[in-house]
């Protein structure tokens, strides 16, 4: 008798075989959004979309645009990480 595989590899595999397993893991970062970047900067942003790995995230102000420049690669990371894999590559702040 054959052994059950768990149901997050069989996940894995259906989506790699329907060849949507980077889109599906991209969208999971606008859900994880808040959990990477905290309360208070997710208060004054909004993730918008991912295309090609780039995250597009509405900034309420110039000054947060600025300083969320400046760890935006502390930021990839975190998603990333929250997501179990490395499919955020850049995040464009407008």
């Amino acid at each position: 008798m054959r052994s059950a595989a768990p149901i997050g590899s069989l996940l894995d595999k259906i989506l790699r075989d329907l060849h949507i397993e980077k889109k599906v893991y991209q969208s999971q970062a606008l859900g994880l959004w808040s959990k990477a970047v905290g309360a208070k900067i997710s208060a004054v942003t909004k993730p918008e979309r991912v295309e090609n790995g780039k995250l597009f995230v509405r900034v309420e102000s110039p000054t947060w645009r600025m300083e969320l420049i400046l760890i935006k690669q502390k930021i990839i990371d975190r998603l990333n990480r929250e997501i179990g894999s490395r499919v955020i590559s850049d995040i464009l702040f407008k």
